[in-house]
């Protein structure tokens, strides 16, 4: 098949950061040694220059964070004066090495919408699939719908209308499938949002399974104990003892009251939700039958039904697809160098996940 409990601020931006590594950082060489593999990843020298430029990395990645909250601090936040927030913003959008990114997407959260959107339009202008990545990931995580808005608008600025030639952007697709698949309501739905916005169709197996969320209600306690229960019943009273009471010239009783109840329990042992995504099922619908031509409206929350679709009809017109968009491109790359063959693939195009067994 094709290829967020809330969490901290500071694991989501470290799943971003994961993100962005994809297009916006260099990647390090290895220091050969005769220490096993398995000994070194579990214990990387601190010494070796892989080491030493990650720590440099971090060092310079805290400084920066660091500078751009005390310019929060002293131009935005709560300041009204438009020519002193308009100085903090610049001061804020200087730094553009992708490695801040991930910091400037953290410190100017909850920031009013001239700043995020300054954010965006900044974005907007970088090269590089970590700008894409990080405007995805405010498209996704936003709370603004505004801002969402904006976000994806600077998207699709960016990277067009995916179809079958899908989009050109690993990091935007890691950031859809992982909100996808974070069992976040919020970040689930901006995220087949998004997907259908960019008509990603790559993403319709993604979205398969993310119309549908299962979690457990309970656990029996550690004792065994029910998770709840529901009793109807009838309570009569009887007596249930008679304690005599004797005094001077006089005999009495203590009666003892007690309560028989008859009538139905209902135990709760344990208990399972189903979360039917209503969102989700429209744009995978959507995006469905924009492919195929063919509404999919019928396999409503078929799970079954949707997977037996893709094996059997949407894999293989995509694989038909790619196969004529690559056939034209190699074409027209042919006509314009001549040394290229036309059987050469084409490189860069984002996969289709085959069927596979679910």
């Amino acid at each position: 098949m094709m290829n967020f409990t809330p969490t901290t601020s500071s694991a989501q931006r470290m799943v971003l950061a994961a993100c962005l590594t994809l297009a916006a950082l260099p990647s390090l060489a290895q220091q050969e040694s005769v220490i096993p593999e398995s000994a070194r990843r579990l214990a990387p020298d601190p010494s070796s220059p892989a080491m030493r430029a990650r720590a440099q990395l971090v060092r310079t990645q805290k400084s920066a964070e660091k500078e751009m909250r005390k310019i929060r601090a002293k131009y935005l936040g709560d300041i009204r004066v438009e020519s002193i927030r308009q100085e903090g913003i610049s001061k804020m959008l200087a730094f553009k090495d992708p490695i801040h990114f991930p910091a400037l997407v953290e410190v100017t959260k909850g920031e009013q919408e001239d700043v995020r959107s300054a954010l965006l339009d900044m974005l907007a202008t970088q090269p590089g699939d970590a700008a894409n990545a990080t405007v995805a990931w405010i498209a996704v995580n936003e709370k603004s719908d505004q801002v969402r808005e904006l976000a994806t608008q600077r998207l699709r600025e960016r990277l067009g209308d995916g179809g079958f030639k899908g989009i050109p952007s690993p990091g935007v697709a890691e950031v859809i499938r992982l909100a996808l698949e974070s069992g976040r309501e919020r970040q689930i739905e901006a995220a087949a949002q998004l997907a259908q916005a960019l008509h990603m169709y790559e993403a319709i197996a993604w979205l398969i399974p993310a119309q549908l969320g299962s979690s457990a209600g309970g656990q029996p306690g550690a004792g065994g104990g029910d998770l709840g229960w529901i009793a109807i019943g009838k309570q009569t009273a009887f007596v249930s003892d008679l304690t005599p009471v004797v005094s001077n010239g006089a005999v009495a009783f203590d009666p003892t009251l007690s309560v028989i109840t008859e009538g139905v329990l209902l135990r709760i042992h344990d208990a399972a939700v189903t979360t039917y995504r209503g969102g989700v099922n429209r744009r995978l619908i959507g995006l469905s039958t924009e492919a195929t031509g063919r509404s999919t409206e019928g396999l409503a929350w078929d799970l079954g039904a949707w997977k037996h679709w893709y094996d059997a009809e949407f894999y293989p017109l995509a694989v038909r697809q790619r196969a004529q968009i690559a056939a034209q491109t190699a074409a027209q790359t042919a006509a314009s160098q001549p040394t290229r063959g036309v059987n050469q693939p084409v490189p860069g195009t984002p996969k289709i996940d085959p069927p596979r067994s679910r």
